[in-house]
């Protein structure tokens, strides 16, 4: 186990970092927005929020559904509440255990307590996908239906899997606690015919049915990492995995030697990776962001 991995959660100064002050410790991370009404009426809205708890980087994406298409309150509460839920939840974690259950733990009472609060406030719900990375590990929690890669070599690594009704576990689990999958008209499986992931923060109205229990995943890094890549569904709807993972390698591998006026090499490529959704006309919102794990950037 690396040191990193033993560290407690500490938030600089408590606050966010701003962007220049993340380049600083040798990370960048770019978004792109696009937000479109679905025809099925549900709205969407993508969020990132980026601290830095110990000697781990943390990136948490939120992608809010719900039909008050007038408020965000899932995804807003996600945005602020996580890390410090995580970081609660660490201090009182038992230090003795294996790391990997450790974190577990980790992840399941922060998750199981944002999502808690969350009802208290709203009845909508969010997704939900954390993605730590330390020096020598990358640990990804999902809940919903984004998705994280990561380019290792001439190789993309899927660090988490989508939480769709018809998955078959997932749809086990959900006949098992009462509820149901249900295909609207356009022959897309929901719970209870209502929404279209299996796992969300919030929903009350749709658990237990709904699960806000988080999967993840535990990733040893190595000197071929080149990026991590963290987006919603709209992205993942017209390009697979694979596809994805080879057109960002391969342009951020391009851009490291091409000086652009105001533009990093990672936020290039999320622009690009933007543009083709948009191209092949994803009918869902997207957002992209990429992770150079090959930075040299520093203070």
């Amino acid at each position: 186990m690396c040191s990193s991995m033993a560290s407690h959660f500490k938030t600089l100064s408590g606050k966010l970092l701003s962007a220049p002050l993340m380049a600083c410790l040798n990370i960048k991370e770019e978004k792109r927005i696009h937000k479109r009404r679905r025809r099925n009426g549900e709205a969407t809205i993508s969020l990132y929020e980026y601290h830095i708890l110990g000697n781990f980087h943390m990136g948490n994406k939120y992608i809010k559904h719900g039909v008050d298409q007038s408020k965000y309150e899932a995804s807003d509460y996600c945005m602020k509440s996580m890390h410090t839920a995580l970081k609660e939840a660490w201090v009182i974690a038992d230090t003795t255990t294996e790391w990997n259950k450790n974190w577990e733990s980790v992840f399941f009472r922060a998750y199981d307590n944002v999502d808690k609060a969350c009802e208290g406030e709203t009845d909508a719900g969010s997704t939900a996908l954390v993605v730590l990375l330390s020096s020598c590990q990358i640990v990804a929690a999902n809940c919903g239906d984004s998705r994280a890669v990561l380019c290792r070599g001439s190789h993309t690594i899927p660090l988490t899997e989508d939480h769709k009704p018809d998955k078959e576990d997932e749809e086990e689990r959900i006949v098992k606690s009462g509820g149901c999958v249900l295909s609207d008209e356009w022959g897309t499986p929901r719970v209870n015919g209502v929404l279209a992931m299996s796992r969300a923060i919030g929903d009350k109205k749709l658990k237990p049915a709904v699960s806000a229990v988080p999967e993840l995943t535990f990733t040893t890094r190595s000197e071929d990492d080149e990026c991590l890549i963290i987006a919603t569904d709209g992205l993942w709807d017209v390009m697979s995995t694979k596809s994805v993972g080879n057109f960002a390698c391969q342009l951020l591998q391009r851009e490291r030697h091409v000086a652009r006026l105001n533009k990093s090499p990672p936020q290039y490529v999320a622009e690009c990776l933007h543009e083709e959704a948009r191209v092949r006309s994803s009918t869902d919102n997207f957002c992209v962001i990429v992770v150079d794990l090959k930075s040299t950037t520093t203070c």
